[in-house]
Protein backbone atom coordinates (compact mmCIF):
# COMPACT_ATOMS: atom_id res chain seq x y z
CA UNK A 1 0.00 0.00 0.00
CA UNK A 2 1.34 3.42 -0.96
CA UNK A 3 2.33 5.69 1.90
CA UNK A 4 -0.04 8.62 2.22
CA UNK A 5 2.20 10.88 4.28
CA UNK A 6 5.52 11.91 2.74
CA UNK A 7 5.84 15.57 3.69
CA UNK A 8 6.61 17.35 6.96
CA UNK A 9 6.31 20.97 8.01
CA UNK A 10 8.77 21.70 10.82
CA UNK A 11 7.53 24.53 13.03
CA UNK A 12 10.22 26.50 14.89
CA UNK A 13 9.02 29.24 17.24
CA UNK A 14 11.85 31.66 17.96
CA UNK A 15 12.17 34.53 20.40
CA UNK A 16 15.75 35.85 20.50
CA UNK A 17 17.20 32.49 19.46
CA UNK A 18 20.45 33.72 17.87
CA UNK A 19 22.63 31.73 20.30
CA UNK A 20 20.82 28.45 19.69
CA UNK A 21 19.31 28.40 16.21
CA UNK A 22 22.34 27.34 14.17
CA UNK A 23 23.01 24.12 16.08
CA UNK A 24 19.36 23.17 15.97
CA UNK A 25 19.26 23.69 12.21
CA UNK A 26 22.43 21.67 11.87
CA UNK A 27 20.67 18.64 13.35
CA UNK A 28 17.73 19.17 11.00
CA UNK A 29 20.12 19.24 8.04
CA UNK A 30 21.44 15.82 9.14
CA UNK A 31 18.08 14.05 9.00
CA UNK A 32 18.40 10.72 7.20
CA UNK A 33 16.07 10.98 4.22
CA UNK A 34 16.15 7.53 2.60
CA UNK A 35 13.36 8.10 0.09
CA UNK A 36 13.35 10.83 -2.59
CA UNK A 37 9.61 11.17 -2.02
CA UNK A 38 10.10 12.49 1.50
CA UNK A 39 10.36 16.26 1.68
CA UNK A 40 10.15 18.82 4.43
CA UNK A 41 9.96 22.55 4.95
CA UNK A 42 10.92 24.72 7.90
CA UNK A 43 8.49 27.35 9.10
CA UNK A 44 10.56 29.68 11.29
CA UNK A 45 8.30 31.93 13.33
CA UNK A 46 9.98 35.18 14.32
CA UNK A 47 8.09 35.87 17.53
CA UNK A 48 9.14 39.46 18.05
CA UNK A 49 12.89 38.71 18.02
CA UNK A 50 15.17 41.59 18.98
CA UNK A 51 18.36 39.89 17.75
CA UNK A 52 19.58 38.46 14.43
CA UNK A 53 17.93 35.05 14.70
CA UNK A 54 16.46 35.22 11.20
CA UNK A 55 19.70 36.32 9.54
CA UNK A 56 21.68 33.50 11.17
CA UNK A 57 19.03 30.94 10.21
CA UNK A 58 18.85 32.06 6.57
CA UNK A 59 22.63 32.12 6.21
CA UNK A 60 23.09 28.63 7.66
CA UNK A 61 20.19 27.09 5.75
CA UNK A 62 21.03 28.62 2.38
CA UNK A 63 22.77 25.47 0.99
CA UNK A 64 19.69 23.34 1.76
CA UNK A 65 17.00 25.86 0.87
CA UNK A 66 16.55 24.68 -2.71
CA UNK A 67 15.32 21.23 -1.75
CA UNK A 68 14.03 21.86 1.76
CA UNK A 69 12.80 25.47 1.92
CA UNK A 70 12.91 27.69 4.97
CA UNK A 71 10.01 30.13 5.24
CA UNK A 72 10.05 32.98 7.75
CA UNK A 73 6.76 34.00 9.34
CA UNK A 74 6.51 37.09 11.52
CA UNK A 75 4.29 37.09 14.61
CA UNK A 76 4.67 40.29 16.60
CA UNK A 77 2.25 39.24 19.33
CA UNK A 78 4.54 37.71 21.95
CA UNK A 79 3.89 34.31 23.49
CA UNK A 80 4.62 30.74 22.43
CA UNK A 81 0.96 30.01 21.69
CA UNK A 82 0.69 32.97 19.34
CA UNK A 83 3.83 31.87 17.53
CA UNK A 84 2.59 28.30 17.34
CA UNK A 85 -0.70 29.36 15.78
CA UNK A 86 1.16 31.43 13.18
CA UNK A 87 3.42 28.49 12.33
CA UNK A 88 0.62 25.96 12.02
CA UNK A 89 -1.36 28.39 9.88
CA UNK A 90 1.57 28.93 7.48
CA UNK A 91 2.46 25.24 7.10
CA UNK A 92 1.95 23.73 3.65
CA UNK A 93 1.98 20.06 4.63
CA UNK A 94 -0.30 17.77 6.62
CA UNK A 95 2.27 16.55 9.16
CA UNK A 96 3.22 19.34 11.58
CA UNK A 97 6.33 18.76 13.71
CA UNK A 98 7.17 21.20 16.48
CA UNK A 99 10.93 21.59 16.88
CA UNK A 100 11.85 24.14 19.53
CA UNK A 101 14.94 26.24 18.99
CA UNK A 102 16.83 24.14 21.55
CA UNK A 103 15.80 20.66 20.35
CA UNK A 104 18.46 18.61 18.49
CA UNK A 105 16.41 15.87 16.83
CA UNK A 106 17.84 12.39 16.31
CA UNK A 107 18.78 11.60 12.66
CA UNK A 108 15.77 9.37 11.90
CA UNK A 109 13.11 11.53 13.56
CA UNK A 110 11.39 12.32 10.26
CA UNK A 111 11.49 8.74 8.96
CA UNK A 112 9.99 7.33 12.15
CA UNK A 113 7.35 10.05 12.32
CA UNK A 114 6.10 9.44 8.78
CA UNK A 115 6.11 5.67 9.18
CA UNK A 116 3.99 5.95 12.33
CA UNK A 117 1.40 8.24 10.75
CA UNK A 118 1.22 5.99 7.70
CA UNK A 119 0.63 3.02 10.00
CA UNK A 120 -1.70 4.84 12.40
CA UNK A 121 -3.22 7.85 10.56
CA UNK A 122 -5.60 8.55 13.47
CA UNK A 123 -2.87 9.44 15.97
CA UNK A 124 -4.06 12.54 17.80
CA UNK A 125 -0.60 13.70 18.81
CA UNK A 126 2.76 11.94 18.52
CA UNK A 127 5.71 12.57 20.81
CA UNK A 128 9.12 11.41 21.96
CA UNK A 129 11.43 12.56 24.72
CA UNK A 130 14.65 14.34 25.55
CA UNK A 131 17.22 11.60 25.90
CA UNK A 132 20.05 13.89 26.96
CA UNK A 133 20.67 17.37 28.32
CA UNK A 134 23.40 19.64 27.01
CA UNK A 135 24.90 21.97 29.61
CA UNK A 136 27.40 24.79 29.27
CA UNK A 137 30.94 23.61 28.65
CA UNK A 138 32.64 22.86 31.94
CA UNK A 139 29.36 22.87 33.90
CA UNK A 140 28.46 19.66 35.70
CA UNK A 141 24.97 18.26 35.98
CA UNK A 142 23.41 19.23 39.34
CA UNK A 143 23.14 16.33 41.79
CA UNK A 144 19.36 16.73 41.82
CA UNK A 145 18.94 16.91 38.05
CA UNK A 146 18.22 13.21 37.50
CA UNK A 147 15.26 13.30 39.88
CA UNK A 148 13.94 16.58 38.48
CA UNK A 149 14.91 16.20 34.80
CA UNK A 150 11.28 15.89 33.69
CA UNK A 151 10.78 19.57 34.52
CA UNK A 152 13.35 20.27 31.79
CA UNK A 153 11.87 17.79 29.28
CA UNK A 154 14.68 15.32 29.74
CA UNK A 155 14.28 11.66 30.64
CA UNK A 156 12.01 8.84 29.60
CA UNK A 157 8.68 9.72 31.18
CA UNK A 158 6.76 6.83 29.56
CA UNK A 159 8.20 3.34 29.75
CA UNK A 160 7.31 1.89 26.35
CA UNK A 161 6.06 2.88 22.91
CA UNK A 162 2.39 2.83 22.05
CA UNK A 163 -0.93 4.60 22.46
CA UNK A 164 -1.49 6.23 25.84
CA UNK A 165 -4.57 5.49 27.93
CA UNK A 166 -7.39 8.02 27.47
CA UNK A 167 -6.68 9.62 30.84
CA UNK A 168 -3.04 10.34 29.96
CA UNK A 169 -2.22 13.48 27.99
CA UNK A 170 1.37 14.20 28.90
CA UNK A 171 2.99 14.24 25.47
CA UNK A 172 5.70 16.91 25.52
CA UNK A 173 5.39 19.79 23.09
CA UNK A 174 9.08 19.54 22.23
CA UNK A 175 9.30 17.26 19.20
CA UNK A 176 5.53 16.70 19.13
CA UNK A 177 3.65 16.06 15.90
CA UNK A 178 0.02 16.58 14.90
CA UNK A 179 -1.90 16.59 11.63
CA UNK A 180 -3.01 19.88 10.12
CA UNK A 181 -6.46 18.37 9.69
CA UNK A 182 -6.69 18.15 13.46
CA UNK A 183 -5.46 21.69 13.98
CA UNK A 184 -7.84 23.15 11.40
CA UNK A 185 -10.73 21.26 12.99
CA UNK A 186 -9.98 22.69 16.44
CA UNK A 187 -9.60 26.24 15.14
CA UNK A 188 -12.82 25.97 13.11
CA UNK A 189 -14.66 25.01 16.29
CA UNK A 190 -13.33 27.92 18.30
CA UNK A 191 -10.21 26.60 20.05
CA UNK A 192 -8.07 29.29 21.65
CA UNK A 193 -5.01 28.67 23.81
CA UNK A 194 -5.35 29.75 27.42
CA UNK A 195 -1.64 29.34 28.21
CA UNK A 196 1.62 30.83 26.85
CA UNK A 197 0.02 34.06 25.70
CA UNK A 198 2.73 36.33 27.06
CA UNK A 199 6.41 36.88 26.31
CA UNK A 200 8.84 34.67 28.15
CA UNK A 201 8.99 30.94 28.74
CA UNK A 202 6.57 28.50 27.19
CA UNK A 203 3.83 27.78 29.69
CA UNK A 204 2.07 24.41 29.29
CA UNK A 205 0.50 25.10 25.91
CA UNK A 206 1.65 21.61 24.89
CA UNK A 207 -0.31 19.88 27.68
CA UNK A 208 -3.30 22.06 26.88
CA UNK A 209 -3.31 21.09 23.21
CA UNK A 210 -2.76 17.41 24.02
CA UNK A 211 -5.68 17.46 26.45
CA UNK A 212 -8.00 19.08 23.91
CA UNK A 213 -7.03 16.51 21.30
CA UNK A 214 -7.91 13.63 23.63
CA UNK A 215 -11.35 15.18 24.12
CA UNK A 216 -12.00 14.77 20.38
CA UNK A 217 -11.74 11.01 20.85
CA UNK A 218 -8.23 10.50 19.42
CA UNK A 219 -5.41 8.96 21.41
CA UNK A 220 -1.87 10.21 21.94
CA UNK A 221 1.09 8.09 20.87
CA UNK A 222 4.56 7.91 22.43
CA UNK A 223 7.52 6.37 20.61
CA UNK A 224 10.77 5.81 22.49
CA UNK A 225 12.76 5.97 19.23
CA UNK A 226 11.90 9.65 18.84
CA UNK A 227 14.62 11.32 20.87
CA UNK A 228 16.24 14.72 21.00
CA UNK A 229 19.02 16.42 22.91
CA UNK A 230 17.75 19.37 24.92
CA UNK A 231 20.16 22.29 24.83
CA UNK A 232 20.10 23.73 28.35
CA UNK A 233 23.19 25.87 28.01
CA UNK A 234 23.20 29.52 28.95
CA UNK A 235 22.76 28.99 32.68
CA UNK A 236 19.20 27.73 32.32
CA UNK A 237 19.42 25.09 35.05
CA UNK A 238 19.35 26.11 38.71
CA UNK A 239 17.28 25.44 41.82
CA UNK A 240 15.68 28.85 41.50
CA UNK A 241 14.85 28.24 37.84
CA UNK A 242 13.46 24.79 38.61
CA UNK A 243 11.10 26.02 41.32
CA UNK A 244 9.96 28.88 39.09
CA UNK A 245 9.22 26.48 36.23
CA UNK A 246 7.23 24.12 38.44
CA UNK A 247 5.25 27.10 39.76
CA UNK A 248 4.45 28.28 36.23
CA UNK A 249 3.44 24.80 35.09
CA UNK A 250 1.19 24.30 38.09
CA UNK A 251 -0.62 27.59 37.57
CA UNK A 252 -1.14 26.83 33.89
CA UNK A 253 -2.42 23.35 34.75
CA UNK A 254 -5.48 25.02 36.20
CA UNK A 255 -6.91 25.14 32.68
CA UNK A 256 -6.48 21.38 32.34
CA UNK A 257 -8.49 20.93 35.53
CA UNK A 258 -11.06 23.25 33.95
CA UNK A 259 -11.26 21.07 30.81
CA UNK A 260 -11.55 17.96 32.98
CA UNK A 261 -14.60 19.48 34.65
CA UNK A 262 -16.08 20.45 31.28
CA UNK A 263 -15.74 16.88 30.03
CA UNK A 264 -17.47 15.54 33.14
CA UNK A 265 -20.35 17.92 32.60
CA UNK A 266 -20.74 16.87 28.96
CA UNK A 267 -20.25 13.17 29.59
CA UNK A 268 -22.73 12.97 32.45
CA UNK A 269 -24.99 15.78 31.19
CA UNK A 270 -24.46 17.75 34.39
CA UNK A 271 -24.07 21.26 33.02
CA UNK A 272 -25.17 22.93 36.25
CA UNK A 273 -22.70 21.16 38.53
CA UNK A 274 -19.56 23.17 37.76
CA UNK A 275 -19.11 24.28 41.38
CA UNK A 276 -19.57 20.72 42.68
CA UNK A 277 -16.92 19.27 40.34
CA UNK A 278 -14.59 22.21 41.00
CA UNK A 279 -14.67 21.79 44.78
CA UNK A 280 -14.19 18.06 44.32
CA UNK A 281 -10.97 18.63 42.34
CA UNK A 282 -9.70 21.02 45.00
CA UNK A 283 -10.37 18.51 47.77
CA UNK A 284 -8.49 15.77 45.92
CA UNK A 285 -5.40 18.00 45.88
CA UNK A 286 -5.82 18.88 49.57
CA UNK A 287 -6.01 15.20 50.54
CA UNK A 288 -2.91 14.41 48.48
CA UNK A 289 -0.92 17.14 50.19
CA UNK A 290 -2.07 16.07 53.65
CA UNK A 291 -0.77 12.56 52.99
CA UNK A 292 2.63 14.02 52.16
CA UNK A 293 2.76 16.70 54.88
CA UNK A 294 5.89 15.20 56.47
CA UNK A 295 7.81 15.78 53.27
CA UNK A 296 6.42 19.30 53.02
CA UNK A 297 7.57 20.17 56.55
CA UNK A 298 11.06 18.77 56.05
CA UNK A 299 12.69 20.73 53.22
CA UNK A 300 16.19 19.29 53.70
CA UNK A 301 17.63 18.02 50.41
CA UNK A 302 14.23 18.57 48.87
CA UNK A 303 15.44 18.40 45.28
CA UNK A 304 16.77 14.87 45.87
CA UNK A 305 13.33 13.60 46.78
CA UNK A 306 11.42 11.84 44.04
CA UNK A 307 8.07 13.27 45.10
CA UNK A 308 9.17 16.82 45.91
CA UNK A 309 8.36 18.05 42.40
CA UNK A 310 4.85 16.60 42.70
CA UNK A 311 4.37 18.15 46.14
CA UNK A 312 5.48 21.56 44.96
CA UNK A 313 3.33 21.28 41.85
CA UNK A 314 0.23 20.40 43.87
CA UNK A 315 0.79 23.28 46.29
CA UNK A 316 0.93 25.83 43.49
CA UNK A 317 -1.98 24.23 41.65
CA UNK A 318 -4.10 24.37 44.80
CA UNK A 319 -3.21 28.02 45.21
CA UNK A 320 -4.16 28.71 41.59
CA UNK A 321 -7.56 27.03 41.83
CA UNK A 322 -8.48 28.70 45.12
CA UNK A 323 -7.26 32.22 44.39
CA UNK A 324 -8.41 32.39 40.77
CA UNK A 325 -11.72 30.57 41.02
CA UNK A 326 -13.55 33.58 39.51
CA UNK A 327 -11.47 33.32 36.33
CA UNK A 328 -12.58 29.76 35.66
CA UNK A 329 -16.15 30.35 36.79
CA UNK A 330 -16.44 33.16 34.26
CA UNK A 331 -15.34 30.84 31.42
CA UNK A 332 -17.63 27.93 32.31
CA UNK A 333 -20.39 28.60 29.75
CA UNK A 334 -18.16 29.26 26.75
CA UNK A 335 -15.88 26.40 27.77
CA UNK A 336 -18.78 23.98 27.98
CA UNK A 337 -20.10 25.08 24.57
CA UNK A 338 -16.67 24.45 22.99
CA UNK A 339 -16.22 21.02 24.59
CA UNK A 340 -19.70 19.99 23.43
CA UNK A 341 -18.71 20.79 19.84
CA UNK A 342 -15.61 18.58 19.82
CA UNK A 343 -16.41 15.86 22.36
CA UNK A 344 -15.68 12.45 20.83
CA UNK A 345 -16.15 13.72 17.26
CA UNK A 346 -12.96 11.98 16.00
CA UNK A 347 -12.19 14.42 13.15
CA UNK A 348 -9.42 12.24 11.70
CA UNK A 349 -11.65 9.20 11.23
CA UNK A 350 -12.69 10.17 7.70
CA UNK A 351 -9.22 11.31 6.57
Amino acid sequence: MENKFKEISVIMCCHNSANRIERTLQYLSQQQINSPEIVFEIILVDNNCKDNTVEIAKRFWNPYNGKYPLHVVYENKAGKSNALKAGYRAANYEILLLCDDDNWLCPDYFEITLSLFNQYPHIGMLGGYGSEAKFDEGVSEPIWFKEMSGAYFVGKFIQSSGFLPPTHFNIWGAGSVIRKTMWNYLIANGFQFKNSLQAGKAQAEDAELARIITITGHSLYFDERLTFIHDLSGGRVSEQNLESQIKINARCYGWLVFYKIMVKQVKFNKKNLFLFFYVREVMVIVKTLLKKRNSINNPAHRFLKTDYKEILFDKYLLWELVIHFAKYFKERKSGLAFIKKIYNKQPLSSN
